[in-house]
């Protein structure tokens, strides 16, 4: 078992779990951002591209929950994307609503150009961690994000 106390932000924010959590993710988004801005993107893209990937399709609003990208904000990304020739947008043939959105080739040819640098972002974030702590630490985090999910103030846009 590997363990740092090492901290370097103020004292009071030391065991604050949301401050936690929001700089691990601010920190891997940065990590991986100077690659993205080689390739045009932005996190939110990949983050569009990943959901996809996996799902072929999915509606806007699942795709904002899935992606934590505001729908507003999704749908212009979106809007750029289309534009790119990366995802394709429709409306639902049952609910004229609804706005269904779907991966691309192209999109996942950039999936593909992404995945190795995604990769060995993830081989450096788990390096401190045994094979022992690193399911145990991925099943408190999404505990405490089904917990957030469930409990937390949510608000649309």
């Amino acid at each position: 078992m590997t363990h740092s106390d090492d901290f370097d932000g103020p004292e009071i924010l030391r065991d604050n779990v949301p401050y936690l959590t929001h700089r691990i993710g601010r920190l891997m988004d940065q990590t991986i951002d100077p690659y993205l801005k080689e390739q045009n993107f932005s996190i939110e893209m990949c983050r569009v591209l990943f959901v996809l990937s996996e799902v072929g399709h999915y509606n806007l609003v699942a795709l904002s929950d899935a992606t934590s990208v505001k729908t507003s904000t999704l749908s212009r990304l979106v809007g750029r994307m289309v534009q790119r020739g990366l995802v394709s947008r429709s409306r639902s043939d049952t609910d004229n609503r609804t706005v269904n959105v779907a991966i691309l080739p192209p999109g996942q040819e950039m999936i593909d150009i992404l995945m190795p640098r995604m990769t060995e972002i993830w081989e450096m974030s788990k390096q401190e961690f045994s094979p022992e702590e690193l399911p145990v630490l991925t099943s408190y985090l999404r505990r405490l994000l089904q917990t957030v999910a469930k409990n937390g103030l949510k608000t649309e846009d």
